[in-house]
């Protein structure tokens, strides 16, 4: 479970109007959220937040699992590896060890694929987190080839990065966060620069999987599809928390906070 208490962001504390504005809402273990909002409402830096590349000014965060109540995860024999009991995170409590237990939960997909891509080898770059964590090469490797095949991209395990499309990337980019066994899957904008065939292709895929989901998008129609729930930004705040259905079909609320 996630929860998201009283979340303040400051880029600069001298800054009256906080990126953030206390936010709080709690998202639960296998649920899917999408996160709508214009652009500058705070959908970006509350997922940078969330995995401590920004330090909260005021709040914080706390996820917690049960170890008998975790989602078993279809691409790990081990999806508990990584489980501590309590996580806190907030203006206090921001250390190496605790981010480090931050994203043992957390997996997030980039924007751009390019930020996520560096190895020149498609199979050196999905196993280089494991590597970072000296994990067995066989068991990586075997890992790494039933996520490849779960994701249709078998064929790209011996490509070339730069060699591949926007959409081969994007696919790429979530293999590399899938194999590091996360209870949480975070995506932003993971739609942009694909074409329709790979979007819903990419759409089919995350409604597949067993994680929770945070998914920034502008894309409603593939929002509603994908996620049963809804978060609506407006200038750092909640504007709205509910059946996606009813907020994105809701277009003066959408208008009103400039969507």
């Amino acid at each position: 479970m996630l929860q998201v208490n009283d979340l303040t962001v400051k880029y600069d504390e001298k800054d009256a109007s906080p990126v953030l504005d206390s936010l709080s809402f709690t998202i639960g273990d296998g649920e899917k959220v999408a996160l709508i909002g214009a652009n500058g409402a705070g959908k970006s830096t509350l997922m940078l937040s969330l995995v401590g590349v920004l330090t909260p000014t005021g709040g914080g965060i706390v996820l917690k699992h049960d170890d008998e109540t975790a989602p078993e995860h279809t691409h790990t024999n081990s999806p508990k590896k990584h489980v501590h009991d309590t996580v806190r995170v907030d203006r206090d409590h921001h250390d190496r060890k605790t981010i480090g237990q931050l994203r043992s939960h957390i997996g997030m997909l980039f924007q751009n694929p390019d930020d996520q891509i560096f190895m020149p080898l498609v199979k050196d770059d999905i196993a280089f987190g494991p590597a970072n964590y000296k994990e067995d090469p066989a068991a990586t490797e075997r890992r790494m080839d039933e996520i490849l095949a779960r994701l249709g991209i078998s064929g790209l395990k011996d490509r070339l990065s730069t060699k591949l499309s926007d959409g081969e990337k994007r696919l790429v980019g979530l293999a590399g966060v899938l194999i590091m066994n996360p209870f949480i899957l975070m995506l932003d904008e993971p739609f942009t620069f694909l074409d329709r065939r790979a979007q819903r292709t990419l759409a089919e895929i995350l409604k597949g999987l067993n994680h929770t989901l945070l998914l920034a998008t502008h894309d409603f129609h593939l929002a509603q599809n994908i996620c049963g729930r809804t978060i609506l930004l407006h200038k750092g705040k909640v504007a709205a928390d509910g059946p996606s259905k009813e907020i994105l079909d809701d277009e003066d609320l959408l208008r009103r906070c400039g969507l």
